[in-house]
C-alpha cells in the first residue's frame, strides 16, 4: 500500500484534494501546507489514510470538526472479485439516499478496498493554541469526586466556550485509568483574538487551583503534538483491544453516566475519551477480562433508557461472549452484509460495526 500514495487531484480553491489511501497524514498534510491547508481532523502524521478508512478512529477534534467520515466525500474502491465501484465525488452537498462512504468509512475494507479516497481540507489558522487540562486532584481527600468536579468544570467550559470564538475544540479523556481524566482545550483563529482568548482561559484555570487541575499548553509545532498524540496510543497500530463502544450522550446525561458507574470496575477498566460539543462518547476495553456480556447489558440498557437508544458498537476480533442485545450476524451473504451495515448505519436503535 506504501506504493498507493500519489496525488489524483488538488482542488486547493474548493478545499478538496483526491489521493490514494497508502498516503500517510504527514504526507498528505505537507503536500496541503502551501495552500494553508490541512486534513481537519488530526491524528499521528504515520498513520494511513487507508486505515483511518477502515477503522474511522475518533481524534481529540472530532468535537469541532466531526470524525474522519464526516471528512470523506467520495471513494473509489475495488471489490472482492476486482471490480472497481465508486461512491460520492467532488462535489460537497447533501445526500439524498443512502450515504454509501459513510457505510464504507469504518467498515474494516469487508465491502472493497479503497483506492482512491477525495477529502475535505480546512484552512490552517493564523494561530493555533492548545491547553491540556489535568482535572486529576492532587489531594482528593479535600476535593469532591472526579465526576462531581467534572460536571462543574463541563458547565464551567461550555460557558466559555460561547463567550470565545477561538476555543473551537473540548475533548476530555482518560487514558489508563491511573492518569487520570485530562482535557483538552483547542483555539484557533486570527493572533489578535486567539491571544486575548487564550489569556482569559489561563486565568479561569489558574482561578481553579483550588479544586485541584493542573495546566499546561502543548507545542502546536507539528512533529512536538505529533509525539503527544502518539503517546495517546487511541490510534497506535499494533494495539489489540477488546472492544470500543461508541455512546450519544447529550452533556447532562453523559455526565449522569459517569456519576453513576465511575465507581463500576468495567468503568475502571475502560480509556474513555468524551466530546461534550458532540454528544459522543467512546469507552474502549484492553483486558482480556473487560467486559463481561452482563455489564455490556448493563451499558447498553442505560443508554437506552436515557437516550432513545442510541448505542453503536465496534467489536475487535476477540473472542467475547456477547449478549443477544448485541448478537451480529454469522458468516451472512454478500447482500446481507451491505443490508445489515445500511441497517446499523440509518437505524438509530441498530449497532455500528461490522458482522463478526
Amino acid at each position: 500500500w506504501e506504493l498507493l500514495n500519489e496525488i489524483v487531484r488538488l482542488r486547493a480553491d474548493e478545499y478538496l484534494i483526491t489521493v490514494q489511501p497508502g498516503m500517510t497524514v504527514g504526507e498528505l498534510n505537507k503536500i496541503l501546507a502551501p495552500h494553508r491547508q490541512r486534513l481537519g481532523t488530526l491524528y499521528p502524521s504515520s498513520r494511513t489514510l487507508l486505515s483511518l478508512i477502515g477503522q474511522d478512529l475518533p481524534c481529540l477534534t472530532q468535537g469541532s470538526v466531526g470524525s474522519f467520515r464526516q471528512q470523506v466525500t467520495g471513494i473509489k474502491a475495488l471489490t472482492g472479485a476486482g471490480e472497481p465501484f465508486k461512491y460520492g465525488g467532488e462535489v460537497v452537498k447533501n445526500v439524498t439516499g443512502y450515504d454509501m462512504v459513510a457505510l464504507l468509512v469504518g467498515s474494516r475494507h469487508q465491502y472493497g478496498l479503497p483506492v482512491e479516497v477525495t477529502l475535505k481540507t480546512v484552512p490552517i489558522p493564523e494561530m493555533e493554541r492548545r491547553l491540556v487540562i489535568d482535572l486529576q486532584p492532587v489531594d482528593e481527600t479535600a476535593l469532591p469526586s472526579t465526576p462531581a468536579l467534572m460536571s462543574t468544570f463541563v458547565d464551567e467550559i461550555k460557558n466559555l466556550q460561547a463567550e470565545l470564538n477561538t476555543l473551537k475544540g473540548i475533548a476530555l479523556f482518560r487514558l489508563r485509568a491511573s492518569i487520570g481524566w485530562k482535557c483538552l482545550l483547542d483555539c484557533g483563529g486570527w493572533r489578535n483574538t486567539v491571544q486575548p482568548d487564550m489569556e482569559r482561559l489561563q486565568a479561569w484555570v489558574q482561578a481553579l487551583d483550588a479544586r485541584g487541575p493542573g495546566l499546561h499548553e502543548l507545542d502546536c509545532e507539528a512533529s512536538a503534538f505529533d509525539h503527544w498524540l502518539d503517546k495517546l496510543d487511541w490510534q497506535r497500530p499494533g494495539q489489540s483491544y477488546n472492544l470500543v463502544l461508541k455512546v450519544a450522550l447529550p452533556t447532562a446525561e453523559a455526565r449522569e453516566f459517569l456519576v453513576g458507574f465511575a465507581t463500576a470496575d468495567w468503568f475502571d477498566a475502560a480509556d474513555c475519551l468524551w466530546y461534550p460539543d458532540a454528544g459522543v462518547m467512546y469507552l474502549r476495553w484492553r483486558s482480556p477480562n473487560y467486559p463481561y456480556s452482563a455489564e455490556l447489558e448493563t451499558i447498553v440498557e442505560w443508554v437506552e433508557q436515557h437516550h432513545d437508544g442510541l448505542v453503536t458498537l465496534a467489536v475487535r476480533p476477540v473472542n467475547i461472549d456477547l449478549p443477544d442485545t448485541l448478537a451480529q450476524p454469522k458468516e451472512p451473504e454478500a447482500f446481507e452484509r451491505w443490508r445489515y451495515r445500511l441497517r446499523q448505519l440509518y437505524d438509530p436503535n441498530g449497532l455500528l460495526g461490522p458482522p463478526v
